[in-house]
């Protein structure tokens, strides 16, 4: 043999081990991760898993621009087993995606898609991704999330399995929020606010001693629950007595409005930091007492449900009761005024939250 064919002999050789790898690598046993494509991939959230719930309630549009809509798969929904339930991309699918990262943790969960008309009651694929609790009637499609679906990414990066149910409530509202929107009618008559609730608390710890989550709201309402200053009840008679007067009285006022950073970092991610700014526009006004800065709600001003979740997510005013889909300014019952503190001659900054009813 010349070295010419023995070159050619080594050569063949070589590209048949090519061959047997590439062939290894395109296996159906063989995992090839891949990076996730970027229109599949959600845009992240930064805050938990209980303000995710909160705002899926109250004002779900406002986590359009972070979901990713999908649907069960078709494998899936033929199986007809809850044990493993695979979700894929679809465009105008019956759920959402919403990716929550902390600290170094990311997390995927999914909910039903709030931009769609979903008839609840009849929706098949819902057992598999939810425990189903409340009101179980055949007719009844309004409902509330309780705790998301846990999912995780399989390594294709175009699905999601679910590894954990999530619970969905069939109703207007829970026992738990309808016992604590009871509760929190109490805060009408304050000096009897602390004893009643701790009446309450024991009675509830005798019937459901597991019961955490009502006593860490029963507590925190005894908490917030503090007598108004003498300038402070002022103030507050005025609001009510002549909202129509209200700007114009005891030397005028200012107006103001969250600041568009705060916003945006309410929506990423917690913040304490919360920082107003005058605007002629501003749905809230400014009054300088001889003890501090108040903040009301502008008497004369809308407000639509939106701005009221920004209000209570900025902690600006703890909100009791429902919020309503809109409200004129003189029908919020304000208990308490907010205090700030002036930072510069355009901003002022949050220094403890007001109270207000509906």
């Amino acid at each position: 043999m010349t070295n010419s064919e023995s070159d050619i002999q080594e050569i063949i050789k070589y590209v048949q081990k090519l061959e047997k790898r590439v062939k290894k690598l395109e296996s159906k046993d063989t995992i090839i991760l891949k990076s996730v494509p970027k229109d599949i991939q959600p845009k992240p959230l930064k805050f938990s898993p209980e303000k995710l719930i909160d705002i899926y309630n109250d004002v779900p549009s406002i986590l359009e621009e972070y979901v990713v809509e999908v649907s069960i798969t078709a494998q899936s929904w033929r199986s007809h087993s809850e044990d493993k339930t695979i979700v894929e991309k679809s465009i105008g699918g019956n759920y959402w995606i919403i990716l929550l990262e902390n600290l170094d943790e990311k997390k995927y969960y999914l909910l039903p898609n709030q931009s769609k008309k979903l008839r609840i009651s009849r929706l098949r694929s819902l057992n598999n991704m939810f425990k189903i609790q409340g009101e179980k009637d055949t007719n009844n499609d309004n409902y509330i999330i309780i705790k998301p679906a846990l999912l995780n990414m399989i390594p294709s990066g175009k699905e999601w399995e679910i590894i954990e149910k999530g619970i969905l409530y069939l109703g207007k509202t829970s026992p738990t929020q309808k016992l604590t929107t009871e509760l929190e009618k109490l805060t009408e008559n304050q000096e009897t606010m602390p004893s009643s609730l701790q009446g309450l608390l024991n009675v509830l710890e005798k019937l459901n001693k597991n019961n955490n989550e009502l006593k860490i709201k029963l507590n925190s309402l005894e908490k917030r629950i503090q007598k108004l200053e003498p300038e402070e009840i002022k103030w507050v008679e005025l609001y009510h007595l002549e909202p129509e007067k209200f700007a114009t009285l005891g030397g005028g006022n200012t107006k103001l409005k969250l600041t568009e950073t705060t916003i945006n970092k309410l929506l990423q991610s917690s913040t304490k930091d919360i920082y107003l700014e005058a605007d002629s526009l501003g749905q809230y006004l400014l009054k300088q007492g001889e003890k501090g800065l108040y903040l009301f709600p502008d008497p004369l001003g809308i407000f639509d449900k939106n701005s009221l979740i920004l209000t209570r997510l900025a902690n600006l005013f703890i909100t009791h009761g429902e919020i309503p889909i809109a409200s004129l300014g003189k029908d919020i019952k304000v208990i308490k005024p907010a205090k700030l503190k002036k930072i510069n001659n355009n901003q002022w900054s949050l220094l403890e939250s007001g109270e207000i009813n509906f």
